[in-house]
């Protein structure tokens, strides 16, 4: 069956069909994108696989027939690909956390054989790749919320970017809609609930880690403990960080403590 795939390694959506539009979302190679209307200069009005509408270039996706072939996800921050299995090989193309690749061969030495969507074939270092879920189902919520804290966590430091979901910039929801997609679960992109996607609202007290906090605009992912981790703009921050609702606690954000909305869970 053929599909519309994201064949660079990360992609801006913007608002409108122009480059001076404001970037809403950043979809990543592998990523399949549904095709509502060609634009006369251009420009594509698309919606991801997980929902989300927006404006690509035309040149940003191919149009191929994809198989049964074994596909992965790229767990490390950034992976590189290479011609060769060799660190010391040309590389090809820099992936992304998120960017989904077809497995070939899994190689012996610790390279996992690849072919990109250009027909080329590639080879990733196998301890960056992870099998690909697009349905989860809860077998172990334990297991399934530590990883959700982890998968935020990696992103610790990551600078504040309006629109990104990448270890080079990435935005409230961006952080908490990656922590979920890394374990197999597509929750809405924006710092809002709706009701097609699986976060449904809970009581404070119910509360555990990897559920999320709604604010006004903002969005984070609870750790546990009145802690919570974020990817905040907040002047002399700018980036993912550990804060806290506890007022006795170094980290405490008065504002973000006495502005909740609600609080939300798939569990």
């Amino acid at each position: 069956m053929e599909q519309n795939l994201i064949w660079k390694p990360v992609v801006q959506i913007r608002q409108k069909p122009s480059v001076d539009s404001m970037v809403t979302d950043e979809i990543f190679y592998g990523m399949e994108v549904t095709v509502h209307k060609a634009l006369y200069n251009g420009w594509l009005k698309i919606c991801t696989y997980y929902g989300y509408e927006g404006y690509i270039r035309q040149d940003d996706i191919v149009c191929t027939e994809v198989g049964r072939e074994r596909r992965e996800l790229v767990r490390s921050g950034f992976a590189d690909v290479y011609v060769s299995p060799d660190v010391k090989a040309g590389v090809m193309l820099t992936l992304v956390r998120g960017s989904i690749v077809t497995i070939l061969i899994r190689e012996s030495n610790g390279y996992t054989e690849v072919q990109l969507l250009d027909g080329r074939i590639g080879y990733i270092k196998t301890s960056q790749l992870a099998p690909y879920e697009e349905h989860l189902l809860i077998k172990n919520e334990k297991q399934l919320r530590r990883q959700l804290v982890d998968n935020a966590m990696a992103y610790l430091g990551t600078p504040y970017r309006y629109g990104g979901k990448t270890p080079v910039g990435i935005d409230c929801s961006g952080l908490t809609f990656m922590a979920y997609f890394l374990s197999g679960v597509i929750i809405y992109r924006d710092s809002k609930m709706e009701p097609e996607y699986p976060v449904h609202e809970i009581e404070k007290r119910n509360l555990l880690p990897g559920d999320l906090i709604y604010f006004p605009g903002h969005v984070a992912l609870y750790l546990g403990e009145q802690r919570f981790i974020h990817a905040t703009d907040k002047l002399g921050i700018e980036k993912v960080a550990v804060q806290s609702m506890n007022p006795e606690d170094e980290e405490y954000r008065k504002d973000l403590a006495e502005g909740v909305l609600q609080y939300g869970s798939i569990f």
